[in-house]
């Protein structure tokens, strides 16, 4: 198997096993910078560098020195994960926001500068600014609600399989980086896990 090298110790071993598991889903999560996603896009550039040396680039077999690659890769890889982390959230604040921002602007096209005697408050024209924009029989309000309830669902629609994926990849990028630190000494100083044949 990928994730078996014979020259590598345990600890190293499974480094390299989650490094393949959290540079797939990096890959995948580059999808996230055609949502907007930019910081998670970001995260998965680091993760792909930081993985790419411990799948790829590693050192041949436990020893002096051969810690080093696993070291920077647990570097990488937990700030490709804290990356992640900020722009699940920023996804996060996107997908709140877009529904209340769309009914503030809404509401203040519909009721600001005196407008708001032509909008309807039930059976009568509304009295004010305030009556407008807060009167549950409002026609600007129950306008704008849905309006709102629109641009947050398809926010959601777009964001949150970004959201999902960003969350995912953070996980296994910090268990990545977790088994690389640990790999990072055992291979400075251990032997391979299965000693080859002579």
């Amino acid at each position: 198997m990928c994730c078996q090298n014979p020259n590598y110790t345990a600890k190293a071993n499974q480094a390299k096993c989650w490094a393949i598991v959290s540079l797939v889903f990096a890959i995948i999560t580059l999808l996230s910078f055609a949502v907007g996603g930019y910081a998670s896009g970001i995260g998965s550039i680091l993760t792909i560098v930081g993985t790419s040396l411990v799948i790829c680039c590693g050192p041949a077999k436990a020893g002096a020195g051969a810690g080093c690659k696993f070291k920077a890769a647990s570097i990488l890889v937990l700030i490709g994960a804290i990356v992640h982390i900020v722009g699940l959230v920023l996804m996060l604040m996107v997908v709140v926001g877009s529904g209340n921002n769309t009914n503030q602007l809404c509401l203040e096209g519909y009721c600001e500068q005196s407008k708001y005697r032509v909008v309807s408050c039930g059976s009568y024209m509304c009295a004010s600014e305030t009556m407008c924009k807060t009167d549950s029989s409002s026609s600007a309000v129950q306008a704008c609600g849905l309006g709102a309830s629109i641009v947050a669902a398809w926010f959601s629609i777009i964001l949150w399989p970004a959201i999902v994926l960003s969350g995912l990849t953070a996980i296994f990028e910090l268990l990545c980086a977790i088994f690389s630190f640990q790999a990072a000494g055992t291979m400075e100083k251990g032997t391979a896990t299965i000693q080859p044949a002579a």
